[in-house]
């Protein structure tokens, strides 16, 4: 039920790519920290490096965006699993409800039957 509700493999999918999105950001930003150590310590960095560098905020912006992104996707794959399993059993109940009618009406009566006659 959840696959449906989310296009089947489809939220799968996104969810691997924002997972995978989040530890690539992580892996940058964690780079970044070790050039930035690098030049707190009186290392001259190459110009590519001070580019990294340069990149640290919109990194960690990146990855603080792809973090809510999948927390809102778990968060509503969550929520669609708890729906789909209260569906279920309301389904479930719905259908005793009605083997206990019909066994009360004398078997396979049709339940508007019972009541007529």
């Amino acid at each position: 039920m959840v696959e449906a509700a989310l296009g089947g493999e489809a939220g799968d999918d996104e969810k691997g790519a924002l997972e995978r999105k989040v530890k690539k950001l992580g892996f940058q930003l964690e780079d970044i920290g070790k050039l930035k150590a690098r030049q707190d310590a009186g290392e001259v960095l190459q110009s590519n490096q001070l580019t990294k560098l340069a990149k640290g905020a919109a990194v960690r912006e990146q990855l603080t965006q792809a973090r809510v992104g999948l927390e809102a996707l778990l968060s509503l794959q969550a929520d669609e699993a708890r729906a789909a399993e209260e569906a279920r059993q309301v389904g479930e109940s719905l259908s005793a409800a009605v083997q206990g009618a019909l066994s009360v009406s004398g078997g396979g009566a049709p339940l508007s039957a019972a009541g007529e006659g």
